[in-house]
Parts: structure tokens; C-alpha cells; sequence
């Protein structure tokens, strides 16, 4: 094997490693009843095919909380408020973003699933589709988010 195809190779494999980690947010924030003043929120991803091999990049208040991996969900303490979630995907431009008001002892359900409508102009124009889909539209990348769901705290 050459030299050049085995660097093509030890290249790829890391790639594909580093596809395959999963981000484990620090959920302590949950750990038995809500601080003062808080709500809980919880992110689930759904299982859909679509930029499944990826992670969705969650953040609250413009803050990373954690990556997502399909099929998965967080829990975390939020303050009670105006709160505005955001997802993205890290190599995908775009974000796509909600905000709540985020009222103190309840819990809420944010759903975050594949954004469909991107695929079409990475499908037909490649990075240069999803930077223009990005350029032109306001709520834009790879996912999406929905508010699913608002109760009293458990």
C-alpha cells in the first residue's frame, strides 16, 4: 500500500471515529427538585434517518449545553424567563432557533428533528446550497426545534 493511501486511510478511520463519540452533557443540574426559580426542560432528539450520523448542537441563551445524538435526550434546569433554544449542526451552516417564556416550577419538552427543507439545496448545490439556503432564510441548518410540551414540574 502506498503511502499516500495509507495516509487517505488513517485519515478516514479518524474521521469516522469522531463521528461515532457521543457528547454527555452534565445533567447535575436536574439532580432531585429544581432550584428556586427554575423549570426543567427536556431536548429530545428523534431517530430520523436524515443527518442521523451527525449531532445536533443544542444551545440555551446562546449557550452550548450539549450535542445530541439521534435518538437521544437531555435534561437540564433552565431559569425562568425569556429562554431562547437554538440548535445547529457543526458542519452544516444555519441555526435554527425558538424562544419561551420559561415560567419557574414547571417542565418543558423541546423536540429537535431533522430539517428536511435543507436537504434540497445541499442535495442540488452541495456546501454552496446550504450556505445560500443559510444566507436567505431566518430559521435555517440541518435541524429544526419545537416546543412539544409544557406541564407542571414532576
Amino acid at each position: 500500500m502506498s503511502e499516500r493511501r495509507f495516509s487517505l486511510l488513517v485519515i478516514l478511520c479518524l474521521v469516522i471515529s469522531a463521528c461515532a463519540g457521543k457528547f454527555t452533557p452534565d445533567t447535575s443540574l436536574v439532580s432531585g427538585a429544581l432550584p428556586a426559580n427554575s423549570a426543567k426542560l427536556t431536548i429530545k432528539r428523534t431517530g430520523e434517518r436524515l443527518y442521523d450520523a451527525g449531532p445536533a448542537t443544542v444551545e440555551v441563551n446562546g449557550k452550548k449545553v450539549a450535542d445530541i445524538a439521534a435518538d437521544d435526550s437531555i435534561t437540564i434546569a433552565i431559569a425562568a424567563g425569556p429562554t431562547t433554544l437554538a440548535v445547529y449542526a457543526p458542519a452544516h451552516p444555519g441555526k435554527f432557533a425558538v424562544t419561551i417564556q420559561a415560567d419557574a416550577s414547571r417542565s418543558y419538552t423541546a423536540e429537535v428533528s431533522p430539517r428536511a427543507e435543507s436537504y434540497i439545496p445541499v442535495a442540488a448545490l452541495g456546501a454552496f446550497g446550504a450556505a445560500l439556503d443559510a444566507a436567505l432564510n431566518e430559521n435555517t441548518g440541518a435541524f429544526k426545534l419545537r416546543l412539544v410540551s409544557a406541564s407542571m414540574a414532576s
